[in-house]
Formats: structure tokens, C-alpha cells, sequence
């Protein structure tokens, strides 16, 4: 019989629950299912080579109330930055793996390991990766501690498999494949990547997808909403494209898309349609010195609350949503994504292709996908829209109905971690 403890027999381990990242949205709707089921949850959340915390939740509205409070408290940003520096420190993370080697990790594990023994056995840790370093910290633990622990990660992205990423491929496989193979509960985002976890480590990993419960469903905007507001540079006439959130370097065909814009700019101007970009849109305006496209045809604007940022989608005509630079897309399913099905807009898929993950959800919400692979389809296109006809674009719609069918994987997982007491 186990001994009674007020001590958590689930522990998250993070660095997005207590901060305004995307990351954090699909660990909270994790937490909810748990806490959900009548167990609490231990959250550590690690910042930086040297910071970490830790709180006990109990209860669904216990966790929303901090992560309100956390949330108001920070201050946003982009998930991934887009500043020369912040390039040169993703660059040297990636190469030399430092962050597999901040203090804040062992001394995270130093701490777990004190905190074990008046714990509940096992204790469950559910390591929510990126960063990886949580994967890392939950298979040490598994390893110094054997049966006591129940390892469940949760991989939201590539790390050693990202194109996108230097570094020392085969060391980070090695490491990959060591984490990922112990442990016990293994989940993704997307077919795609859990399709590679196979191939390169033969491991099979649930799909469970990062639905946006956080985000609204109304497809109506403030009614305080006006664009002048938010940039003196937007016509009221105007079509406005939205996109929201990083652009990482790397990740997109940049110059296909603003090839396609340059040969719509000939013909049309800023009055017919614009782009607006919230948060990191740097690697954007860099390339725009040497175009000719009209200054305001593609608009940046800073980083946005969460709150500020649905206000912006749901005063959007279209929502721009581009493809990862890979053969399908490398199952690259941003949050993003499922934020866009609720707000029941017109999505403009750029470079999705054909039978990847991103064009089987736009078909799966949205009844249709347009294939805009080449520029000039995407002149075309901007062309239509241009006149004000958005027809042929995917639109959302019974969006919580589709919701509910993803959702039932949360269930699913919930059960088998919560079914160890």
C-alpha cells in the first residue's frame, strides 16, 4: 500500500509553462487533462543556464490562474528571435549542445532526486521537448533511478532530424536515440515526425495533436479594432494577410514567396492588398531592401500579447500560413495553425504540399486545400484576392466538432499516465 503524500505523483518538466511561448499552451491543455482525472501535478519550469521553479497545481482553475498570472507577468516574445544575436546563440546551442550542459539541468535532477524520496511511487515525469534538455533530464532520471520513474515524452519537434539545425548529427542522434528509448509513454505532433522517430530510432510514437483550445472560436473582431491603430501604414481599404508569429531562418522559402509579391507589386498596389506581420519578421525585412515592392505592401509590426495578437487574426480578411522547406513539409504543424481553424478565416497555405500533414488538417477543417507551389500560382492567387474574392481559399468550419476528434488522443495518453496509480 502506498504511503500517503501530499507530494504530486506527476511532474512536468518545462521551460514554456510559466512564460507567454506557444510551448506552454499545449502543456497546460496536458496538465488540464491530468488534473482533470483527480491527480495534481508538480511544474518545474527551467529559464536559462541557471534558473529554476516549481509549483504544485491541484486543480484546472488553479492552473489557470497562475498561467494568467505568469502570462501578464512576462513580457512577450517571439518564440524564436530573429536578431543577429539571438541567430549567432542558436547557432553555437545547436553546434556545441551547451544546453545540455547548463547548471540548471543538474541541478534540476539534484532536486527531483531529493524531492523522490517522500514522493509516490513511481513518479511520473512528463518532459515536454523543445527544449530537449528536458528529454535529457527526464532519461537521467530514468536511468539513476530506475522503476521509480515513469518517463513520458513528449516530443514537439525534431532536434537532431531538423534540417534546419547544425550541429554534430551523429553525436545527436546517439543521444536522441538513448532518450527516446527509455521512455515509457511516447508522443508527437504529427505523423510526419512520428514517422521519422521510427525510421531513425524505431520507436513508435502517438500523434496527438496541438489543438488550440487556448484560442477563441469567435471569427468576429473587436469592436474597438481598427488598423491605424496598430500601424499608420494600413489602408482601411486594404486587404489584409496576416501572419503571426517566427519566422526562423531556415525554415520557409523566404524568396520564392516575396518573388511572387514582387511580380504581383508590378501591376497592383498597397491599396489592394497587404501583408501584416506580428512579431519576428526580420528575416523578411532583410530581404526587402533589395525589392521592388511598395514599402507598405508588407507591414511589420512588434511582438503582441497572445490577447492582441487574436485580436489581430480575427480582424484578418486572410490568414498566411507558410510550409517548411522540405518534400512534406517536415511535419512541421505549429500551433499556429490550429489557432487560424478557430478563428474560421480564409487561410492562404503557402508552399503545403500535397499530402502532408499541414495539407491533411486544412482538408480535414476545411473541406478543400489550393496548391500554391510555384510563384506563379501565388500571383494568381494574390491576384483573386486582390478583387476581393477569397472563394477558392480553405475556410474553417465546425470547428469544435474536428476539435473534439484530436482531442480524444489527450484522453487517450491522460489515461495511461494517470492508470500508474
Amino acid at each position: 500500500m502506498r504511503t500517503p503524500t501530499t507530494i504530486p505523483a506527476i511532474w512536468l518538466l518545462s521551460a514554456d509553462i510559466m512564460s507567454t511561448l506557444g510551448g506552454g499552451f499545449r502543456q497546460q491543455r496536458w496538465c488540464e487533462y491530468i488534473l482533470a482525472r483527480g491527480q495534481s501535478v508538480r511544474l518545474f519550469q527551467i529559464s536559462g543556464p541557471f534558473t529554476i521553479q516549481w509549483v504544485d497545481v491541484r486543480s484546472v482553475e488553479e492552473l489557470r490562474e497562475k498561467r494568467k498570472a505568469w502570462m501578464a507577468a512576462a513580457r512577450p516574445r517571439a518564440g524564436i528571435r530573429d536578431t543577429r544575436m539571438a541567430r549567432v546563440g542558436r547557432f553555437i546551442k545547436h553546434v556545441f549542445m551547451i544546453d545540455l550542459f547548463f547548471p540548471s539541468l543538474f541541478r534540476l535532477i539534484a532536486i527531483m532526486r531529493g524531492m523522490l524520496t517522500d514522493a509516490p511511487q513511481p513518479v511520473t515525469l512528463l518532459c515536454s521537448s523543445p527544449p530537449f534538455a528536458m528529454g535529457v533530464a527526464g532519461r537521467i532520471m530514468k536511468a539513476l533511478d530506475g522503476d521509480r520513474i515513469v518517463m513520458a515524452l513528449d516530443m514537439r519537434d525534431l532536434w537532431s532530424l531538423h534540417t534546419a539545425f547544425p550541429g554534430p548529427k551523429f553525436q545527436k542522434r546517439l543521444v536522441e536515440k538513448w532518450v527516446i528509448g527509455g521512455a515509457d509513454i511516447f508522443t508527437t505532433v504529427a505523423p510526419a515526425l512520428a514517422s521519422r522517430f521510427k525510421a531513425w530510432f524505431g520507436a513508435d510514437a502517438e500523434v496527438v495533436y496541438n489543438v488550440a483550445t487556448q484560442a477563441t472560436d469567435s471569427a468576429a473582431p473587436a469592436a474597438d479594432f481598427t488598423w491605424s491603430a496598430l500601424s499608420p501604414a494600413l489602408c482601411a481599404e486594404s486587404a489584409k494577410i496576416v501572419y503571426t508569429g517566427s519566422i526562423p531562418a531556415g525554415f520557409y522559402d523566404l524568396d520564392g514567396f516575396l518573388d511572387a509579391v514582387e511580380q504581383f507589386a508590378a501591376t497592383h498596389s498597397e491599396k489592394a492588398l497587404q501583408f501584416v506581420f506580428v512579431g519576428a519578421g526580420g528575416e523578411i525585412a532583410a530581404r526587402l531592401q533589395t525589392r521592388a515592392i511598395p514599402k507598405d505592401m508588407i507591414v511589420f509590426v512588434p511582438q503582441m500579447s497572445h490577447a492582441a495578437i487574436g485580436d489581430v487574426q480575427r480582424a484578418a480578411d486572410i490568414l498566411l500560413f507558410m510550409g517548411y522547406s522540405a518534400d512534406d513539409n517536415q511535419g512541421q504543424v505549429s500551433i499556429k495553425l490550429f489557432e487560424y481553424f478557430r478563428r474560421e478565416k480564409p487561410i492562404l497555405p503557402v508552399h503545403i504540399r500535397s499530402e502532408s500533414d499541414v495539407d491533411w488538417l486544412i482538408r480535414f477543417y476545411c473541406g478543400k486545400n489550393v496548391e500554391l507551389l510555384t510563384q506563379d500560382d501565388l500571383v494568381n492567387i494574390l491576384t483573386t484576392i486582390a478583387r476581393r474574392d477569397f472563394s477558392t481559399l480553405p475556410k474553417a468550419d465546425s470547428v469544435k466538432e474536428k476539435d473534439r476528434t484530436l482531442l480524444s488522443a489527450y484522453d487517450k495518453i491522460t489515461d495511461v499516465i494517470v492508470s500508474r496509480y
